[in-house]
């Protein structure tokens, strides 16, 4: 009688403590519901993404593009520095400007 959902988190360290995760949850929507309540406790953006293995996919996804902004971000830092900018300053830019990139910059 026993049933699962696939639900990965997203978040970090910080979002665990806080219980702000972002939740992703694959399988059956009434065994979600069933346990949403619980999700609350650790998340505040729970997510139904369908059937089981979705809630995987979706952090694949995420994880991607978290991985593809690092990446992006490392090779235009090395561009800036061979044309002959500040790496500090360029940093306090991006994570000041319209660049700004979430994963990048200490969480509030």
């Amino acid at each position: 009688g026993a049933t699962w959902l696939d639900c990965p988190v997203s978040g970090g360290e910080e979002g665990a403590i806080k219980g702000t995760l972002t939740i992703m949850c694959g399988g059956s929507q009434e065994n979600f519901e069933k346990v949403r309540p619980y999700l609350e406790l650790m998340g505040s953006d729970i997510y139904y993404m369908g059937v089981s293995g979705n809630g995987q996919m979706t952090k694949m996804i995420n994880n991607c593009i978290y991985d593809i902004n690092v990446a992006a971000f490392c090779e235009l830092m090395t561009v800036a520095v061979k044309l002959g900018l500040e790496p500090e300053q360029i940093g306090k830019v991006i994570n000041t400007g319209t660049a700004q990139p979430n994963s990048l910059s200490p969480r509030s």
